[in-house]
């Protein structure tokens, strides 16, 4: 019986042999044995150090490969690592974040110091003059107020104030008179600023009792009494006047329209007259004076200009003269405008 078997068991190897010998079967296996490595070859390789995997190792196409973590050396060999910075970057960088910082503190003081905004703000606005505002004399301390030109009506600013911020003061905004009358009790009435208009805020009292606009003849004010800054001189010319009376014209008195030339503008003469009639005499020293310049061309468009005179009337300076914040608020105490110096 058991040799029945084992005759059997050799025919099936035997027709196996022939098989495997007449077929593609040994080439696979032949070209698949390169995957496989002896196991104790790997062990080996793994105990001695080596992390390169042996010829002929199977890979496994269901596992992905590892990746391994660099090393001290690998990272400072990078470029990204071994490029120095160049000091000039770096400071170029820091001087950008301290530009950044002084900005934002900035904004910062000015939105405290600017208060709640008025609805008014930037129709009016504080000019940055120094120059007022560093005197210590209140009949020579001055700020100016600019009316912008691209307003649409007038905007009053009587019942507004100026406030000074370190020295803790806040003085109200008068009326005053759109023409000032010499010798007489002025009409007063609130300020209104025309687009473009100015207004020199003096601190001191008026030397005309009053604030007032200037106008084509308020220059003569000047040849009396003191203004800082000065009237401007636009009143018209002697000569101009004089030409213009019939009776002191060049045909019919020459000598006095040369004397005319002789004289200042805004300028009221002393002393008698040389060698002119008493015509022209009289007609000169009624004719060149404020009162005389306002009732010959109080009627002309052009008469009124541009900047008023306001005098808030106070016996000490406002202003603090090294440092200081001036508001203007409006009637509502919300602020129109700050000047910091």
């Amino acid at each position: 019986m058991l040799q029945r078997l084992l005759l059997v068991l050799l025919i099936i190897v035997g027709i196996g042999i022939l098989i495997f010998r007449f077929s593609d079967s040994g080439a696979e296996i032949a070209r698949r044995k390169q995957f496989f490595t002896n196991p104790f070859t790997v062990l080996f390789d793994a105990m001695n150090g080596s992390t390169t995997p042996a010829a002929g190792t199977f890979p496994f196409p269901a596992t992905p490969a590892i990746p391994q973590n660099p090393t001290l050396d690998t990272a400072l060999s990078d470029d990204t690592y071994n490029t120095p910075r160049r000091a000039a970057d770096i400071t170029d960088e820091l001087t950008d974040i301290e530009q950044q910082y002084d900005m934002l503190t900035a904004r910062i003081v000015d939105a405290r110091e600017f208060g709640d905004p008025s609805p008014y703000r930037g129709l009016i606005t504080i000019a940055d003059s120094y120059s007022g505002a560093e005197a210590d004399d209140p009949a020579l301390e001055h700020i100016t107020l600019v009316a912008h030109s691209g307003n649409t009506a007038p905007v009053s600013i009587t019942g507004w104030s100026l406030q000074s911020l370190y020295g803790h003061t806040r003085v109200m905004i008068p009326n005053g008179t759109r023409t000032f009358a010499m010798g007489q009790i002025s009409l007063t009435a609130p300020i209104a600023l025309d687009p473009g208009d100015r207004a020199v805020v003096t601190t001191g009292a008026s030397p005309v009792g009053v604030s007032f606009k200037e106008n084509l003849c308020t220059g003569y004010l000047g040849q009396f009494q003191t203004f800082v800054p000065s009237l401007e001189k636009r009143c018209p010319s002697a000569e101009s006047e004089v030409l213009a009376e019939p009776a002191t014209s060049r045909t019919a008195d020459p000598a006095c329209v040369a004397y005319a030339r002789t004289l200042s503008s805004c300028r009221f003469p002393f002393g008698d007259p040389p060698d002119v009639s008493s015509l022209c005499y009289a007609f000169i020293r009624n004719s060149l004076t404020y009162s005389g310049c306002v009732a010959r061309h109080s009627w002309r468009p052009s008469f009124n200009k541009g900047e008023w005179r306001i005098f808030l009337n106070q016996s000490r300076e406002l202003w603090q003269g090294d440092h200081d914040v001036v508001r203007l608020l409006d009637a509502q105490g919300r602020t129109v405008d700050v000047w910091t110096y």
